[in-house]
């Protein structure tokens, strides 16, 4: 299970909090394209953000103009993000939010679903929470297409310790299970030095995650990490990893 699964279980939050931060530089090309997409319907009610994490895109909802609310189920991120912004945020899990049908003009959703045990049943929230026509946007990563270039086994899906490692490309199926209506998908790759790998994926620890899970051998495993090692030493290290928004609304 990934540390952002019980943020406040963790031994220190603080470094989590910090990932956040150098995320929200990192992905900030896409955090602004889905904030301009809810500000240009000017919506007449608050658009939720699920998951608020640390508080960077409520804050940056808001200086668009748009009204926000924020929910995360850790209390550690709430207080954080309360202390970032000036947005109401709630403690509150997705897969019972606090809140009457249609109060909002839509939702952003960024890699949250790939951590809850029961993604459809917060897509149900969703979709009674936001009114008709409402937009949704969600941003997630498919760790199935994670791909070291030039790797012996360049394949490392096994290396995510999610919940729901494929859910950036599964999505678009869900979403039309859960009733909403898809109009747009746009996939992202991400390019990683060996440093930003190593860091983005807690590598060591999730090794051993998955040694532990069974998804890898130890033995295997180490000969890989090594195999990246001297790679990296010699310049040729580069991970390619596909993350993709979905834009849906709520029928009419």
């Amino acid at each position: 299970m990934s540390d952002f699964a019980d943020v406040d279980a963790t031994a220190d939050p603080r470094t989590l909090i910090a990932y956040l931060d150098m995320s929200a530089v990192a992905s900030g090309r896409m955090k602004h394209y889905v904030a301009a997409a809810h500000a240009l319907r000017r919506p007449t009610k608050p658009v939720l953000d699920l998951g608020c994490g640390a508080g960077h895109d409520v804050d940056l909802l808001r200086s668009l103009g748009v009204s926000a609310v924020g929910t995360d189920v850790s209390s550690v991120m709430i207080e954080t993000a309360a202390a970032r912004t000036h947005v109401p945020v709630v403690r509150a899990a997705g897969e019972h939010l606090p809140f009457r049908g249609d109060a909002f003009s839509g939702c952003r959703i960024e890699r949250v679903l790939m951590h809850v045990r029961t993604p459809e049943t917060v897509l149900g929230e969703v979709l009674r929470c936001v009114e008709r026509d409402g937009l949704v946007t969600i941003f997630e990563p498919d760790w199935t297409s994670l791909y070291i270039e030039g790797a012996s086994e360049p394949w490392a899906g096994w290396l995510s310790n999610v919940e729901h490692p494929a859910i950036g490309r599964e999505l678009g199926t869900l979403l039309d299970d859960i009733g909403f209506a898809v109009v747009d998908r746009v996939e992202e790759r991400s390019w990683w030095s060996f440093e930003h790998f190593e860091r983005i994926t807690n590598l060591e620890r999730s090794v051993d995650r998955a040694v532990a899970a069974g998804k890898i051998n130890e033995t295997d495993a180490r000969r890989w990490i090594a195999e990246q090692r001297e790679r990296a030493a010699e310049g040729l290290f580069r991970a390619e990893l596909s993350k993709v928004l979905w834009v849906a609304k709520k029928p009419t």
